[in-house]
């Protein structure tokens, strides 16, 4: 299990290595551009050299890309739709350029519409991407918190998408804690975990797992609110965590966390360092 962390690309990406040191993150997920901005732009092909060789001196792996926050597969919107399609092209474009995993992505809300109305819509979009983006970066689905009518809040929904898009190989899956709790599965409960992964395993089969968020949450379960908290500050608690950790399906799942950090400026050593405890109690 390696533990890692959200960090900045500001300033290039080989600056993500560094914070990375700097923070002791085993792995990093990073924004291929400001996450409110549709545009991503091509990366130097001198700075993408730079960053493999400062990551394979530095160990840190994977790396996953999180899309901008703009995506929405589900939206009727032709601009927004076509927009989103292209966006995460591009991100998948340079994954394969600097030999990340893949891009970590929301599905997107179905605003007024329900599930069952926008899952073809949703489909076309998985197939447009994948039929044209490289062939060894994943495509990987996070799970909602699911308020105004997010997609892909519940375990069966992801399921029904993926197998809507023909069940491609490449699409893959990462659980997010916080959203799972807020979505209604009691994840600090170890009946609750059970009950998570024998779903996930019927619904969408635990080979597409490869990676998860840990966040706490300051909003109940079933509360649908995405607000994430700092390790063991949350409603899921480090007894939750604790027991979540300890189920064999993400014993070797890197993760990685999206917290608003103990002096609110984000991820931070703190937080990986109370989880490199719950590691180490665990002996992972």
């Amino acid at each position: 299990m390696k533990i890692g962390a959200h960090v900045t690309i500001a300033g290039g990406l080989p600056n993500a290595i560094h914070k990375a040191k700097k923070l002791g993150a085993e792995c990093i997920q990073i924004f291929p551009a400001p996450p409110q901005m549709w545009k991503v732009p091509d990366r130097d092909p001198r700075e993408i050299q730079e960053f493999k060789q400062l990551r394979k001196k530095s160990g840190i792996d994977p790396v996953v890309f999180h899309s901008i926050y703009l995506i929405n597969l589900a939206s009727p919107k032709n601009s927004v739709f076509w927009g989103s399609i292209g966006s995460l092209r591009k991100t998948l474009e340079i994954a394969a350029q600097i030999e990340a995993l893949g891009v970590i992505f929301h599905v997107g809300s179905s605003g007024e519409k329900t599930f069952a109305d926008v899952l073809p819509h949703v489909a076309k979009a998985f197939q447009e991407i994948l039929k044209s983006t490289p062939k060894n970066t994943f495509l990987i689905i996070e799970n909602s918190a699911g308020a105004g009518n997010l997609v892909g809040d519940k375990i069966e929904e992801i399921g029904q998408i993926i197998q809507a898009s023909g069940a491609d190989p490449r699409i893959k899956v990462c659980l997010d804690t916080q959203h799972l709790f807020a979505s209604g599965y009691n994840i600090g409960d170890k009946k609750g975990i059970e009950k998570l992964f024998a779903d996930f395993d019927k619904k969408i089969g635990l080979e597409r797992l490869i990676a998860i968020h840990a966040n706490d949450s300051k909003s109940d379960c079933g509360s649908n609110l995405d607000r994430h908290e700092n390790i063991g500050k949350g409603k899921i608690g480090i007894k939750g965590f604790k027991n979540f950790f300890s189920h064999p399906a993400i014993k070797a799942l890197p993760i990685f966390i999206e917290t608003p950090g103990f002096e609110d400026t984000g991820p931070d050593e703190k937080n990986l360092e109370i989880l490199k405890t719950i590691r180490k109690e665990l002996k992972l």
